[in-house]
């Protein structure tokens, strides 16, 4: 299976509501199975899980790499539609969307469930290196697309100074990953709060738009 073939699949918007309906509830059981582990999640177990018949699972999924990328897929699309609609909003400040954007990446990033699939991505790609180049293509791409835009918008109205806008929104992601997500990834105690992850969101904005600010404005912001 290559990534080719995956993108190939309807998508949801493309089918009837009814079939639609029984598509999310297949994602949202293999979501939940798959967080115990890809080897251990049988399509069995989440057409079981789903109140479908496994036929039925096949019929939306020809296998269950094309099932794991489908729920990758959907925590990273809600992401980048949320992000992308924070962006195009006039009425607030480079500022409040930058930190609207930041907070909503890295909660997604923290919460439990999330990194146990990401747990369970990093063990599988040695084994399936599809998976990879998918997730790079599927995720990371488009968000990157869509914060080098946003900061390309910005540049043009005099909020920012960049002459690489990519480079810059790589840098900007960066730094949201920081320790924060390391420390949820490696100890599963550790449950950053809002308030933590504001302040980490507010540092990230404040040197971001330091570095990045119109000549005559460097310092990092108050």
């Amino acid at each position: 299976m290559t990534p080719r073939a995956v993108r190939g699949a309807p998508r949801a918007a493309a089918l009837p509501s009814d079939v639609r309906g029984k598509r999310r509830q297949i994602v949202a059981a293999a979501h939940a199975l798959f967080s115990a582990g890809f080897e251990r999640t049988s399509m069995d177990a989440i057409a079981a899980a789903a109140g479908v018949s496994k036929v039925t699972v096949y019929a939306h999924f020809p296998s269950k790499t094309d099932l794991f990328l489908a729920v990758v897929d959907e925590k990273a699309t809600a992401l980048r539609k949320r992000c992308r609609t924070i962006g195009a909003r006039t009425d607030l400040t480079l500022e409040a969307r930058l930190t609207l954007i930041g907070a909503s990446f890295v909660t997604l990033l923290t919460k439990r469930e999330n990194l146990a699939l990401f747990r369970v991505l990093i063990g599988e790609c040695s084994r399936f290196p599809t998976l990879a180049a998918h997730i790079v293509e599927a995720t990371r791409v488009p968000m990157l697309q869509m914060m080098s835009d946003l900061i390309g918008r910005a540049v043009a109205a005099g909020e920012l100074q960049c002459c690489d806008c990519p480079r810059a929104a790589e840098f900007f992601f960066g730094m949201l990953h920081g320790t924060i997500r390391i420390d949820s990834l490696l100890d599963d105690r550790f449950r950053p709060t809002k308030e933590t992850i504001a302040a980490h969101v507010a540092l990230c904005v404040a040197a971001f738009r330091a570095l990045y600010a119109p000549h005559g404005q460097r310092g990092v912001q108050a």
